[in-house]
């Protein structure tokens, strides 16, 4: 590999790491997600403590397709499932609680009343 694509790639590199960053920078601390309450009340969701753990912008945001994370979660994920996209609590369900399972992680709630808080 010549020293011009190695420096390329570098550069690459580096220009998606500091967009990354940029828009963690952007990001903010925490989510109000009352407006998805259904049966039981839905706390906060400290948005800082996802991005401090170095998880990645797509596991949550996964149809910004175009790199644009501001996509609420009911732009695709209604009441009830839709297509090939499922319901809002399903949703949730499938993808917070089951990232929590295999963190392991102590901090991260797994139980009901620990995202459902009033």
């Amino acid at each position: 590999m010549s020293r011009r694509t190695k420096i390329f790639g570098s550069l690459v590199m580096a220009a998606m790491f500091l967009g990354a960053v940029a828009l963690a920078a952007d990001a903010p601390a925490s989510v109000d997600l009352s407006r998805y309450k259904s049966s039981k009340p839905v706390s906060a969701f400290d948005h800082k403590a996802h991005v401090d753990a170095k998880i990645e912008c797509k596991e949550c945001h996964h149809a910004a397709k175009d790199g644009n994370f501001n996509v609420k979660c009911d732009t695709c994920h209604q009441k009830k499932a839709e297509g090939k996209a499922p319901g809002i609590k399903d949703a949730f369900h499938k993808n917070c609680k089951g990232c929590h399972e295999k963190a392991k992680n102590p901090k991260a709630p797994t139980k009901c009343n620990g995202c459902h808080k009033a």
